[in-house]
């Protein structure tokens, strides 16, 4: 869970089967033996590795609270054929995607949203057409390419939007965003439009994790360039040019560790006119790629990156002519080949395997949900929510909400180091939250869309262009803050410091996460912590930064701030000491925001536990620990440590536990017991 902007559909990319992938396995990481965390005792060592959870015997909770809870699970856990993570989340989510897939089969369902759904279902299963086109798909566009011989015919290609041109990278992006000096607009932004080895520190500093992207791409890469007429030395010297060049775009490309600071968000926010817009770049066609991309009329830009524009503008001469359209080619072919045929889709599966470390792949029919959930979002919604009433869990949810809501009010009230003008404001920022459960009473309209339902690639075609048009319509207008944004089959929840929502979707509503059984400690361990802390996320380092509305705007004193941030330095400092991978430590800058949220919405649910009569301490901690219980592969470990604003779901559970003196009372932990944290070091920020 964490902070998300609202999810604007724009520039669409067409590579939706990579994307479904990262949905439906959770790919990604490093292989490498684990390590240990710290506090005041022995390390703690993650036992969410299956290398090392093999290798111990049941602890007791004063030693290692999460392995102790977890202990038999984390023995028998498996990770099923094609994942690389296994936990209570997954649980969960493998019983959406169940139902989901029974509705997708279900020809009685009848309705425009149904027909949509089932007709992109049907596209993506239809193995007969796909083996038969192979990878003519691709050929008029690889071919474009191919023929450019000057910049005048480089800069025709990119200033176009057809159907050869869909899908190639641009070298910038652009697309409409909600503004964030005034969040009831939207403003037109422009970014980069990405590198092969994800990460822009990969190129000054390649670790195994960039040598596993680097590894699956030039397969995938080489491959296909072989099957498109290119011979395998030609193949393997292009890919290695295009990293090359790659070098020099992620020179001014921001990284992952500057992404996960809470201050990126303010570097990025640069808006300009069009006529400084235009100033920016010379050599690059922005005037005409703007207005080509359908976006000319635009009052408003938001410059993302203004390094990496020089940048681009300085590379796009005709000495780079050739560079550009390799990196344009490999990017594209990358980009389609999970969209092609049986041999191409079997590539990509062995790319996210390397990345990944998962063993095996799933049943097609996963991944195919997993595309037709992330390309028409709103439909398969509409329709699963229309076979599966929510209602009562609806209500359920809000009233929880807003007990949590209310507690959280008298928090604020009670915090000793604000001053009264700061609580002010942040209590009206509480006050303001727009609370999203399950599902929305207003949904966008799809009714205008059709499909041919005679090939995938040519309905993903229809999609991009349609989901194009879309935004394009957004420009200079005014945001619709009531519209659903968010794919409630997700087992997820999030906050949105744009429009001051928070936002608890039907996917996540599952399991030991909940179920209408669950007693009070129950609940408040897992869909409470939850919602506790998307509430949170309001008041966290990148929350902090935006008003009631939504706006980024200072409502802080001075005084306060410094207080703020000495409060949220002491989680940094505690975080950058542990050692979770030999070698490498936790980020505490980038995992900040969510630990904060986390401390806080355990402080919140233990006042409300006050409240309870008899309240069952010990099986509030331990169902929190089984909200946290996972395994994975150390390659996903790896990439969650140092690609992710979370941190590590031992932490999760250890960290904060560790926190409150309710923990100690309940579990009698004592100095010298490794779960113990002097007072003095304890972390709180709210």
């Amino acid at each position: 869970m964490k902070n998300k902007a609202q999810n604007n559909k724009w520039r669409k990319p067409v590579g939706l089967f990579l994307a479904a992938l990262v949905t439906a396995t959770t790919i990604f990481g490093q292989p490498i033996s684990a390590n240990a965390a710290t506090n005041d005792g022995k390390p703690w060592v993650n036992y969410s590795l299956q290398e090392n959870i093999a290798q111990v015997e049941k602890t007791d909770v004063k030693d290692d609270f999460y392995l102790a809870v977890n202990y038999e699970w984390l023995k028998e856990a498996k990770l099923q054929a094609g994942a690389a993570t296994n936990s209570t989340f997954y649980e969960v989510s493998e019983k959406v995607r169940e139902n989901a897939k029974k509705i997708l089969k279900d020809s009685s369902i009848k309705g425009h949203d149904a027909k949509l759904i089932r007709t992109y279902y049907n596209d993506y299963m239809d193995w007969d057409a796909r083996n038969k086109a192979g990878v003519k798909p691709l050929k008029p566009t690889v071919k474009a390419i191919k023929s450019i011989s000057n910049m005048k015919e480089l800069s025709d290609l990119i200033c176009s939007f057809d159907d050869v041109s869909i899908g190639v990278p641009t070298l910038i992006s652009i697309g409409n965003t909600t503004a964030f000096s005034d969040s009831s607009k939207y403003i037109t932004a422009i970014g980069g439009s990405g590198l092969l080895l994800g990460d822009a520190a990969e190129y000054s500093k390649r670790t195994e994790l960039g040598d596993r992207y680097y590894k699956a791409y030039r397969k995938m890469a080489v491959t296909m360039l072989k099957r498109l007429g290119y011979s395998s030395k030609e193949a393997n010297a292009m890919y290695k040019r295009v990293i090359q060049f790659e070098g020099q775009l992620a020179a001014a490309t921001y990284t992952s560790a500057e992404m996960m600071d809470p201050s990126y968000l303010q570097r990025i926010n640069n808006e300009k006119s069009s006529k400084q817009l235009m100033k920016m770049m010379k050599n690059f066609p922005l005037k005409r790629y703007v207005k080509a991309m359908g976006y000319g009329n635009a009052k408003k830009f938001l410059v993302e990156n203004p390094a990496y524009i020089a940048k681009v503008d300085k590379l796009y001469t005709k000495k780079n002519l050739e560079n550009i359209k390799e990196y344009m080619l490999v990017h594209y072919v990358v980009g389609m080949t999970g969209m092609l045929d049986r041999k191409a889709y079997d590539l990509a599966l062995e790319a996210n395997k390397t990345i990944s470390g998962a063993d095996g792949k799933r049943p097609d029919e996963d991944y195919a949900y997993a595309t037709v959930v992330n390309a028409l979002s709103v439909p398969m919604q509409k329709v699963y929510l229309q076979q599966n009433n929510a209602a009562e869990k609806k209500e359920r949810i809000t009233k929880l909400c807003k007990e949590i809501i209310a507690e959280y009010r008298e928090m604020l009230k009670e915090t000793d180091w604000l001053s009264a003008q700061t609580k002010e404001k942040a209590i009206e920022k509480l006050d303001a939250i727009t609370l999203n459960v399950v599902g929305p009473d207003k949904w966008e309209d799809y009714s205008d869309l059709k499909l041919k339902g005679k090939s995938y690639f040519e309905d993903t075609m229809i999609l991009t262009n349609y989901y194009t048009k879309k935004n394009q319509e957004l420009t200079n207008k005014t945001v619709d803050k009531t519209e659903w944004k968010l794919n409630t089959l997700e087992t997820n929840a999030y906050n949105n410091f744009l429009d001051n929502s928070v936002n608890i979707l039907l996917g996540i509503l599952g399991g030991d996460i909940y179920n209408d059984d669950m007693t009070d400690e129950e609940m408040y361990a897992g869909i409470g912590m939850i919602i506790g802390h998307e509430i949170s996320h309001a008041f966290d380092p990148t929350g902090s930064q935006f008003d009631a509305q939504g706006n980024m705007v200072n409502w802080w004193t001075a005084e306060d701030y410094a207080q703020f941030e000495a409060r949220k330095g002491k989680v940094i400092k505690y975080f950058d000491q542990i050692v979770s991978f030999n070698g490498t430590n936790a980020n505490g800058t980038g995992v900040q925001g969510e630990a904060i949220a986390d401390i806080t919405s355990m402080d919140c649910m233990l006042r409300l536990a006050k409240q309870k009569k008899n309240f069952d301490y010990e099986k509030f901690f331990k169902h929190y620990a089984v909200l946290w219980k996972e395994c994975y592969t150390p390659e996903y470990g790896y990439y969650c440590l140092t690609q992710d604003s979370h941190p590590l779901t031992y932490l999760r559970t250890n960290v904060v536990v560790q926190q409150f003196e309710e923990f100690y009372q309940t579990f009698g932990v004592k100095q010298g017991d490794n779960m113990y944290l002097a007072p003095e070091n304890r972390l709180t920020v709210w």
